[in-house]
């Protein structure tokens, strides 16, 4: 019995190995970990072992873990945001720049106009920019697309939103746009409408809301990895060790995405993914899992359970923050639509409450002070009387943006 508890504890150090490398990075070490743990995992039985090949795997992890790596180069301190969303236009045409800057004025944006390639680069090296327009034919054939490469090629601007802009807008300009990696498409000239929700996206997609993510796992190294991987500014990720203290960590930090292990003691990734979608308030969250396991049966298992997706170990960093990133955007632009003013952009009551009680309690956690401010706006009925209706909601319009802009 003795033998065999052995072989099962070294079998899960070599799966926690194999799991918590890749997330820090160490790729072959990773799969090292991974091809000693099959080895263990193939014999019952200490005595079914095939010693030679445990050796030749063995030796394998500890040439792999032995070599040494570089130091990760350390991010510059983080630039000082305007107030207001600054966006980029670039376009030969004075006539489009002039009135880009316009619709900025009457929404709160700054723009900043730019009518070649090269000064557009010039403007984003100096300030900061929270998404670029540009001429999809700028200067001649696809001159756009060669802007955008220059500008994304800058220094922390290698995921700067992005959109172009074109009078005729074919199928051959918008696939070379998505290849871009443009997010929008907009006509040109672009209306208000077009250019106000363009701006929105952009400064919300490059300055979005501190999103969490809660992971639960039972080893303490994983959750420490995945920390590592995933944690940023725009990222707050909480660890959790027991998963029977699941609902009142949902509770407690309101996560926008769940991370879960499969395997872990007691209940298992499937059961609790089951658990949530039977209850309504957490019907909604995206649920990603982690397994060892990638066979059909799996795969099956987890959209059947309700996971929205699966990550194999190893777990690499880059992969992991791609599949996050893609379900945190999902879940912001589906909560946008359902918790938000059509017309101002602000949170609509049930979200606010919802919001202040998790600010409130993320006040307490931290220890910190939380600012609440009530504002009305006076005689406002004064407005639609006299300038009408129309009138009036331009000014609810940019009253929202202007403290969408300045608060949180």
């Amino acid at each position: 019995v003795g033998r065999r508890e052995a072989l099962e504890e070294a079998t899960l150090v070599v799966h926690k190995l194999h799991g918590t490398a890749g997330s820090y990075g160490f790729t072959e070490v990773s799969l090292s970990a991974g091809r000693l743990e099959d080895v263990l995992r193939s014999a019952k039985d200490v005595s079914r072992l095939d010693w030679g090949v445990v050796d030749a795997a063995f030796r394998e992890l500890a040439r792999t873990a032995s070599v040494p790596v570089k130091s990760a180069r350390k991010e510059g301190p983080a630039a000082v945001l305007p107030t207001e969303g600054v966006l980029l236009v670039v376009d030969e045409d004075a006539r489009v720049l002039a009135e880009a800057e316009r619709l900025g004025r009457a929404h709160v944006v700054r723009v900043l106009p730019a009518r070649t390639a090269s000064e557009a680069v010039a403007v984003a090296r100096k300030q900061w920019v929270d998404g670029v327009l540009i001429h999809m034919h700028l200067g001649g054939e696809m001159g756009g697309i060669q802007a955008a490469h220059q500008l994304r090629s800058v220094e922390g601007l290698g995921s700067l939103p992005l959109g172009f802009t074109e009078a005729a807008g074919g199928l051959e300009d918008r696939v070379a746009a998505a290849h871009a990696g443009a997010s929008l498409f907009l006509p040109r000239p672009f209306t208000a409408q077009d250019f106000a929700a363009a701006a929105e996206r952009m400064v919300a997609a490059r300055r979005p809301e501190r999103a969490r993510v809660l992971v639960v796992d039972d080893d303490p190294e994983a959750i420490a990895a995945l920390v590592h991987s995933l944690a940023s500014e725009q990222v707050e990720v909480v660890g959790l060790g027991d998963a029977h203290q699941l609902m009142e960590a949902l509770a407690e930090h309101r996560p926008d995405l769940l991370l879960l292990d499969v395997q872990m003691p007691g209940p298992s990734g499937f059961d609790l993914c089951r658990i949530l979608r039977s209850t309504p308030a957490w019907q909604e969250l995206p649920v990603l899992l982690i397994t060892a396991h990638l066979g059909l049966e799996f795969r099956l298992a987890a959209f059947q359970a309700g996971a929205d997706d699966y990550i194999s170990k190893p777990v690499l960093k880059e992969e992991l923050r791609a599949r996050v990133q893609a379900r945190l955007e999902r879940a912001r632009l589906s909560r946008e639509r359902a918790e938000r003013d059509a017309l101002t952009g602000l949170l609509l009551r049930r979200p606010f409450i919802e919001g202040l009680r998790a600010r409130l309690s993320e006040a307490q956690r931290q220890q910190r002070p939380l600012a609440l401010c009530f504002l009305d706006v006076d005689h406002f009925k004064r407005v639609n009387d006299r300038y009408g209706h129309l009138a009036g909601d331009r000014v609810l319009t940019r009253l929202g943006r202007l403290l969408g802009a300045r608060f949180r």
